[in-house]
């Protein structure tokens, strides 16, 4: 029985000694999860890749013990045993007699709905929670095992060999998840850091820093419920040496998945209370570098998993999306912000100085202007605030900007923005990107308003005062996700003003210095 009819035979409520209703099934590059009401039965895959080796029974069963012992450091009441699967007849039974022909690790089921992932989706995650988090896992590196050999595979020579393993030319040349430019930058870049950070790194490593620790600490494996207990599973069992780390490349991990999820806020609370926990400032200066290493392998699994076969076709080109952002997301790391990707949307109804403001802080920010108004008249569109219209302009825009950020690039977007659904689609693209946005919504008093659009000449608008009334009886308010640095900008003062707070904007979200 191979992989595939492995998994479809899992699928069968009859497999299991608990289940009722449908099974559900989640896949990594690595595993199989079937969900019950209860329990979760996690099976490794056969496969055998440079850094873990699934190819035989013998050698998944000692994995699955492997992750139950690391685990139960985390999440002592979820990691419940190591179970058989075997065969009867042409049918699977899970904790059935005889000879296993598989081997899984059995689990008490959390709720999806405690997961961190799941309830920043729903807005249920408070700053309370992510102290408690932070001071959590600050609790756990102190107490977690150290040591010679631990601190030994924690050298920069060793980080070095991770970090320039994933991004080996053979994989992601081949990948249309990462653009050359972007690999280029990555890898020059990566190896400017390393050489600076070494001391800082060997350093820790001969003081004994390092730590035993989590390995995987993303967002989908913490799970948060409502009496305040914290629990963290999935803990890497294949290689102790990815799991032998500074503390800092632990708590870099959670924070990059906050970061990819367009929550900077939350990720520097969750550090900054971890550092303060800690008293670690030395560690501060790893921060960034380490995030960068932690985008790059969640980008390695995604590459990974979009290869699977097994893997439903969606789930595949889901996986190709966050590959390309997170390779954006690596590349801000390691750059200086005033070369960080991103994308600024400046918005608000003509006549408001948005254009104005554009262009300047496009110059001043290093940003690729786009601009809807030069958009529509190059594609020789009508002009019209139809909505059908405005669309297909927008849609356009958008793929001008989507482009410049898979080069690594950094757009600026000028349109009125009067539609929310308009302003969702760019934050979306930011977010898809993995890069950081900033909503700039421009505004002036009615009598200004009117004295520069009497005077425009010679600009890509067409807009007339007649249009500003008109306009501003459409426009829709917009609450701006959590997370979101999103400013208004009053206009009528000096420019250089508008451009200052507007700047202060971007460096808040992380693209000026």
């Amino acid at each position: 029985m191979d992989l595939a009819a492995r998994i479809q035979a899992l699928r069968d409520p009859a497999a299991y000694p608990d289940a009722a209703g449908s099974i559900g099934v989640r896949q990594t590059h690595l595993s199989a999860v079937f969900l019950t009401e209860r329990f979760a039965y996690k099976i490794k895959k056969p496969v055998v890749l440079p850094f873990v080796d699934q190819g035989t029974l013998e050698r998944r069963r000692a994995l699955c013990e492997a992750e139950v012992l690391v685990n139960r450091r985390l999440a002592p009441s979820v990691y419940l045993a190591v179970v058989p699967i075997v065969a009867e007849g042409d049918r699977l039974r899970v904790e059935g007699a005889g000879d296993p022909i598989e081997w899984a690790v059995k689990m008490r089921r959390l709720p999806d709905a405690d997961r961190l992932g799941d309830r920043l989706d729903q807005g249920r995650v408070d700053v309370r929670m992510v102290q408690a988090l932070a001071e959590r896992l600050a609790s756990f590196h102190r107490v977690a095992e150290g040591g010679p050999a631990i601190s030994n595979a924690a050298s920069a020579d060793a980080v070095a060999a991770l970090v320039r393993a994933n991004l080996a030319p053979s994989e992601l040349e081949r990948s249309g998840s990462v653009h050359p430019a972007v690999l280029r930058r990555l890898r020059e870049r990566t190896e400017q850091l390393l050489e600076e950070l070494t001391p800082v790194i060997d350093g820790r490593a001969n003081r004994l820093v390092p730590r035993d620790t989590h390995g995987d600490l993303r967002l989908d494996h913490v799970y948060l419920d409502d009496s305040g207990t914290i629990l963290i599973v999935d803990a890497i069992e294949f290689s102790p040496r990815l799991r032998y780390a500074d503390p800092v490349a632990d708590i870099a991990f959670l924070g990059m998945d906050l970061d990819f999820r367009g929550r900077r806020d939350l990720g520097r609370i969750l550090t900054d209370n971890w550092f303060a926990s800690r008293q670690d400032d030395e560690g501060r200066a790893l921060l960034a570098f380490y995030k960068a290493y932690r985008a790059l392998v969640r980008a390695k699994v995604d590459l990974f998993l979009e290869g699977e076969p097994e893997v439903p076709r969606a789930e595949r080109g889901s996986a190709a999306d966050r590959a390309r952002g997170r390779f954006l997301q690596a590349l801000g790391e390691l750059g200086p912000p005033g070369r960080r990707p991103g994308l600024v949307l400046i918005g608000g109804l003509p006549g408001t100085g948005k254009s104005t403001l554009a262009r300047r802080l496009a110059e001043e920010a290093g940003l690729d202007l786009i601009q809807t108004d030069q958009v529509r008249k190059e594609g020789r569109s009508p002009v019209s605030y139809a909505d059908e219209a405005q669309d297909l302009v927008y849609q356009a825009c958008c793929q001008r900007a989507a482009d410049r950020l898979f080069q690594g690039g950094r757009a600026l977007m000028d349109a009125t923005f009067l539609k929310a659904v308009h302003r969702r689609l760019l934050v979306k693209l930011a977010l898809d990107h993995g890069v950081p946005a900033v909503l700039l919504v421009c505004q002036a008093p009615p009598e200004i308003v009117r004295a520069r659009l009497e005077e425009r000449r010679g600009d890509h608008s067409d807009a007339t005062w007649e249009v500003h009334r008109h306009l501003a009886d459409q426009w829709e308010d917009w609450k701006a996700p959590d997370g979101l640095v999103s400013r208004s900008i009053d206009t009528d003062g000096p420019l250089a003003s508008v451009v200052a707070k507007s700047i202060a904007a971007l460096r808040e979200a992380g693209l000026c210095g």
